[in-house]
């Protein structure tokens, strides 16, 4: 979204399509990732990204979907509240909604 706010479009764009070929969250199986951090930072970027653009690029709503459904498990506490860290599922975990 910084690249938007900016007026870089065409570095906007170019980032777009390295998102779109690139952006896998199962990549690093086994992984424990910080929820809070993972959030703010990554979910939070593609949101403000996809809301900037105008909904132009659905890529970007696309792959904070697909985050946040890795993210969800964090949630199914007793209480609600999130745990520090959730583990990232292999490719092929993520694909059959297995987590």
């Amino acid at each position: 979204d910084t690249l938007i706010v900016m007026g870089m479009k065409n570095e906007f764009e170019e980032a777009v399509k390295m998102i779109e070929a690139n952006l896998t969250f199962g990549a690093i199986p086994n992984t424990k990732i910080s929820v809070f951090e993972t959030t703010i930072r990554i979910l939070g970027g593609l949101l403000s990204s996809y809301h900037a653009a105008g909904g132009a690029y659905p890529v970007l709503l696309d792959k904070a979907v697909e985050l946040g459904e890795l993210l969800l498990p964090a949630y199914n506490t007793p209480l609600g509240i999130a745990v520090n860290e959730v583990t990232l599922p292999k490719d092929e975990e993520a694909a059959q909604g297995k987590r």
